[in-house]
């Protein structure tokens, strides 16, 4: 992924559970906030049955400050008022 990026191609990760997908995407991450000094604000979207993965994963993996933009119309409403106000160092999951 890191190379695609430098070669500045998109990339799309799909292929059968199991083979790496969250830690490849949480490294680059990771590696664009330490080495390439780019704070984010980062999106990923996951589907529901992977929520707690993810999360459990970037907690393990980064010091990003992760939001979960999840929950009824009045949660979300408060995640967009106070965290998406200062996204700079910010790791969102979206389901």
């Amino acid at each position: 992924m890191s190379v695609s990026r430098y070669l500045g191609r998109n990339v799309i990760l799909g292929d059968e559970m199991g083979l790496g997908k969250t830690a490849q995407t949480v490294a680059l991450i990771q590696t664009l906030r330490t080495i390439e000094k780019l704070n984010g604000p980062f999106l990923i979207v996951v589907p529901l049955s992977t929520i707690t993965h993810w999360e459990r994963e970037a907690a393990a993996w980064t010091d990003a400050y992760t939001v979960l933009f999840h929950g009824s119309a009045d949660s979300r409403r408060v995640i967009l008022e106070h965290d998406w106000a200062e996204p700079a160092l910010h790791l969102f999951i979206i389901i």
